[in-house]
């Protein structure tokens, strides 16, 4: 009884911390190193993946050129690497069915990049922002310890902040791959 008497708001004594306080603690420090990690490693991967493709994007449309003009499309091979993308693209649109086949398969080829980067630019965002979202609610909840441990929505927090990461990771891997 005498120690119940000592304890404080919380049922923290005075100049101890409970079980349910370190556990909470520990928690919080797991999520943010994590996330952290997380998002410095799939950041970097994401960047890398944004660069290969705008590489692969810029080796479709040197492509284009080059296909446009081997198929006598109205364009010269000396001119084809100098003219604007959007006049290859018009000329290969206005070419005849018969010829320019490659070129217009080329042209596919090349139109896929836009949507492609899109996504996996935005899989990035949305992984960042979650990962910088649960790194300020951890760095926020250390000055809630108390209260975070000893309230029942703690667990389920936990549980929704893990279940998020591990889901918002598993989508960015799934829309960087395909």
């Amino acid at each position: 009884m005498a120690r119940d008497a000592a304890r404080g708001v919380g049922g923290v004594e005075e100049g101890n911390v409970t079980d349910a306080e370190t556990t909470v603690l520990y928690a919080l420090s797991t999520l943010a190193q994590t996330c952290a990690a997380l998002a410095a490693f799939v950041g970097a991967v994401g960047i890398y993946r944004l660069q290969l493709l705008r590489t692969d994007q810029s080796t479709a449309e040197r492509n284009l050129g080059a296909l446009a003009a081997r198929e006598n499309l109205g364009v010269g091979s000396d001119l084809a690497a100098l003219l604007p993308i959007e006049h290859i693209v018009n000329l290969v649109e206005k070419a005849d069915p018969k010829q320019g086949a490659a070129s217009k398969r080329a042209l596919g080829t090349w139109r896929a990049f836009p949507s492609s980067i899109q996504r996996s630019r935005t899989a990035l965002l949305i992984f960042e922002a979650w990962n910088l979202l649960v790194i300020f609610v951890s760095l926020v909840g250390f000055n809630y310890v108390t209260p975070l441990a000893s309230s029942p929505c703690s667990f389920w927090g936990l549980w929704a902040a893990a279940v998020g990461t591990v889901a918002v990771t598993g989508y960015c891997v799934y829309a960087r791959t395909r």
